[in-house]
């Protein structure tokens, strides 16, 4: 944990502040379909 803190540190005084990564965030650029896993099943 203490190497991501670190990283992110680094980061912000190097001036990156962002969060996200934004650039697939619009619906239209994501596929028609997926797959995927979870640890509980789904309703």
């Amino acid at each position: 944990m203490r190497h991501l803190q670190d990283k992110l540190m680094a980061n912000i005084k190097a001036g990156d502040s962002s969060t996200a990564n934004a650039e697939n965030w619009d619906p239209s650029a994501w596929r028609n379909h997926a797959k995927g896993v979870g640890t509980w099943s789904a309703p």
